[in-house]
Parts: structure tokens; sequence; C-alpha cells
């Protein structure tokens, strides 16, 4: 009988293949890397394309997961419904029994507002809706950005920096789009910046993420901090980007440079979003010639009044001109008896 062939029990070829297979992936991945920081830094637009490219390419995996984690949510919730039928039924019509009456007068106050509204000329502000969608997930890639992905893209109108609105305020602003989807910039990432006011008293101020969840929100002014806990912070709608009036967050606690606000929308619990068009704040009416000519002949008369060598020559040239006449005539029926 043959002895048996020596082998290296140490020598497996599916591991070398796996460990030549991982020297690959990751040299591919340190030149694709490479590739998109020089994209990024030379070639903006290129660089939002590829961005918007990889959206589109792993946005069906979200997705995907969004329709499971809510087809779940859905069953469970339709359970607990069907168990609690009755109780709430029973509820709701005791409710409704009392609401009757608050449902009478909040359609006269409507009534009301409305007849108010035609008398003062008042307009109610209606954005300009792009799309409606939902947020499916947050990117693949793990950074430091704080970004989310919706499932609506440039093929329904989105483009670069338009608001993201929920139903309770504001969520962020369109970072980059692809076809069929599009990355939203949140209002907790370190660099987005706003401007806000206090709804209470209309004080401008700036806010900004932390990262983390709650904004950093700083005065215009500096001196007397003007916010309380419990403030309603909105847009101003100054330099356009955001509508005015928008909630934005409230003010959960005081420090010395200002306060610190939590957002009012959480994007993890947020069903639908809406994208709106770009605010464009309108540019002030330029002044009229008519308007221009009184300011002008007001400032002449009080640099007449405020200056007294003015009037001074002024008074003896009217002098002058009054005593040329008499002097004229006098001297006439001389000239006459000489002759």
């Amino acid at each position: 009988m043959a002895p048996p062939r020596s082998r290296n029990f140490g020598f497996s070829r599916r591991a070398q293949l796996g460990l030549f297979a991982s020297y690959v992936v990751a040299v591919g991945g340190i030149v694709v890397a490479l590739v998109m920081l020089i994209l990024a830094n030379l070639y903006p637009a290129s660089y939002n394309s590829v961005i918007g490219f990889i959206t589109d390419c792993t946005s069906p995996w979200p997705r995907l997961g969004h329709g499971v984690v809510t087809l779940l949510d859905n069953t469970r919730d339709n359970v607990a419904g069907y168990i609690k039928a009755g109780s709430e039924n029973i509820r709701l019509k005791k409710e409704l029994e009392h609401r009757q009456s608050d449902l009478v007068q909040l359609q006269l106050l409507k009534a009301d507002n409305g007849k108010l509204k035609r008398l003062l000329n008042l307009v109610d502000h209606t954005p300009e809706k792009i799309a409606v969608g939902h947020i499916i997930g947050s990117p693949l890639a793990t950074s430091n950005r704080r970004t989310a992905i919706i499932d609506i893209g440039s093929s329904s109108g989105v483009t670069s920096g338009m608001p993201v609105l929920a139903a309770e305020g504001l969520v962020g602003r369109v970072l980059a789009t692809g076809h069929f989807s599009a990355r939203i910039l949140l209002l907790i990432d370190p660099s987005n910046t706003l401007p806000v006011k206090i709804a209470r008293s209309g004080v401008a101020a700036l806010a900004a993420g932390r990262g983390d969840g709650p904004l950093d929100v700083r005065p215009l002014i500096a001196g007397q901090s003007p916010f309380q806990k419990g403030d309603l912070l909105v847009t101003s709608g100054t330099g356009g980007i955001y509508p005015p009036d928008i909630p934005v967050a409230f003010v959960t606690a005081l420090n010395n440079d200002g306060a610190v606000a939590l957002p009012v929308v959480n994007p993890a619990s947020v069903d639908y979003i809406m994208v709106e068009k770009i605010f464009e704040p309108d540019a002030p009416p330029e002044p009229s010639l008519t308007d221009k000519m009184p300011s002008q002949k007001l400032s002449r008369k009080k640099a007449a009044k405020n200056n007294p060598t003015a009037r001074a020559v002024t008074q003896p040239l009217a002098g002058q001109a009054a005593d040329n006449p008499v002097n004229s005539n006098s001297a006439s029926p001389v000239s006459n008896k000489s002759r």
C-alpha cells in the first residue's frame, strides 16, 4: 500500500482568495475615496451628480425597510384598534356630543375671521408646494453630516436648496437630488444655520445645529438674553430659502451666550414631508420722483432757515430791488425840467 502524500494542513486556496479579495476591496475603496475627495473640492457639480446617482442606487433598500416597518406598525395598530374599538367608539360618541357646541362656535368665529380679512384686505400666505413624500432612511455612508433620504427627486421638481417641511414644522433643506430620491440636510447638522425669531417678541436670532439633537441659538444683538424657557422659535424669512413663520424649535435651557432649543420635528417619527419652492423675499419699492421732490423742497427750506448768512444776503438784495423803481421815477422829472 502506497504511503499517503504529504499535505500542508495550513494551506487553503479559499483563504488565499479571500485575502486577495479583501486587498482588492481595500485598494478599490481607497481609490474611490480619493476620487470623491477630488470631485468634492474641484468639481462640486460633478460630486453632487455622483452623490445623487449613489442615492438612487441605494434608495430601494431603505425604502424596502421603511415599507416593512410601516407594514408592521400598521398591523400592530390595526390589531390594537380592533381590540379597543368598542370602548373607543363609546368614548368618541360622548366626546362628539360635548364638542357640538364648540364646533358651532368655531364655525361662527371662522366666518367672522373671514369677514375681517376681507375688510382688511389680508391675504393668507400659501406656499408653493413642489411635492409630497416620505423620509425613507439615512444614508449608508457614516459621517458627521446629519442627513436623511426622501423618496422624491428631480423627476418631481425637487432641486437643491429647497426647504423641507412636516406638519409640525421645519425639517431641513434639500442637499443633493437624484432622479427618484434626494438627500436632505437636517436642522441638527452643525453646518446648518438659519435665521429665526422669537414668536413672542419678534426678536431676531440665529439657530445652528449641534449634531446631537438640540440647536444653539444666539441673539443678533449682544447684551441681555431675550430668550425665555418655552419660547417658540420660527423662521424669520431673512435671506430667503425658508418661508417666514415656520415653527423651528422650543427653547429648553438658557446659557451665557444665548439658549438651547429642541426642534419641534423629530425626523425619526415623521410620516409625510413636503418640499416647497425656495422663498424669495420681495424687494422694497423704490421711491418715485414725486416722492423725492417734496423732500428736496423741505430740505432746501430747512437749509435756508438754518443758514443765517443766506438770510442776510437775500434781505439786502430784496431791499435794493425794491428801491430801484423809486430812484428811476424820481430821476425822470429832473431830466424833464432840464429839458
